[in-house]
């Protein structure tokens, strides 16, 4: 996360949330947010944790939830202008 944010930065990328670090005793949590178009924000996440979600989420006993999904091929994000989009992300 520090290092995808930092270069994000470098090319000209708009900072959102510095990178930051979380822990507890499942391990280390790094996160950080670009503004990546409108009010859609891209996180960085990067670390050795390996516990339930993120650092101190607790896990709760639920129904296992399921909508048929079983991979996601891409996703899409709507913008006013598509090509000032495009020129913003490219640089």
């Amino acid at each position: 996360a520090r290092a995808a944010f930092a270069a994000s930065v470098e090319h000209g990328a708009v900072p959102v949330m510095e990178p930051a670090e979380t822990n507890d005793v499942y391990g280390t949590c790094v996160t950080a947010e670009v503004q990546l178009y409108g009010d859609v924000v891209l996180r960085y996440v990067s670390g050795d944790y390996s516990g339930p979600f993120m650092p101190n989420y607790e896990l709760v006993e639920s129904p296992k939830l399921t909508y048929g999904l079983v991979r996601l091929d891409h996703a899409v994000g709507n913008v006013p202008c598509l090509l000032d989009t495009v020129n913003y992300i490219m640089g």
